[in-house]
């Protein structure tokens, strides 16, 4: 049976190797952008991830701008002309102008002349809730280990019983506590 092993966990590491995504920047620079009072620009990484700067007072006149998108980031640059204020909606993980965290419909102003770095991240979410999972087991261990210590006692094992009892239960209440903390 071990003769099998390295070659199988070679397969598994060339298997996601070989499907895992190698997802390459892509960058749009040196264009000219103009947005007037009302307007509207929107950025799309994913489908369900989007970013809206709305010009609330002034125009957003830029040139030379960059942007710069991946799967999971996104960053544009420019150099305003003249001054402007803008909100941001957007439902990604996090943006940053000019390295401030913002939320949501906040309201940013900048002055002429003044460059401009806008930045969002969209976090990976996880297949499976794995605090969700680590708790059932918490669960799950906290029961089994009293019971299994009951039955190693009854058969004269006392202390492997009392040992996988304590053991079995410590983890069941670590894991418990870290699923409800994350709760």
């Amino acid at each position: 049976m071990k003769r099998f092993t390295k070659p199988l966990l070679f397969l598994t590491v060339l298997l996601f190797l070989s499907i895992s995504p190698f997802v390459k920047a892509t960058t749009y620079g040196e264009f000219n952008l103009f947005i007037g009072n009302g307007g509207s620009i929107g950025f799309q990484n994913q489908i369900d991830k989007e970013i809206v700067l709305t010009v609330s007072s002034g125009a957003l006149n830029c040139s030379n701008a960059s942007l710069t998108m991946d799967k999971n980031h996104g960053r544009i640059i420019f150099m305003n002309n003249e001054s402007v204020t803008f909100t941001t909606e957007f439902n990604v993980s996090r943006l940053q102008i000019n390295g401030v965290l913002e939320d949501s419909g906040a309201s940013t102003s900048q002055i002429l002349n003044d460059v401009t770095v806008i930045e969002w991240w969209i976090t990976i979410e996880p297949w499976l809730p794995f605090m969700f999972i680590f708790g059932m087991i918490g669960l799950v261990s906290m029961f089994t280990g009293p019971m299994y210590g009951i039955y190693k006692w009854k058969h004269g094992e006392y202390y492997e019983g009392a040992r996988m009892s304590i053991l079995l239960t410590a983890i069941g209440i670590g894991l418990t506590l870290a699923w409800l903390w994350t709760i």
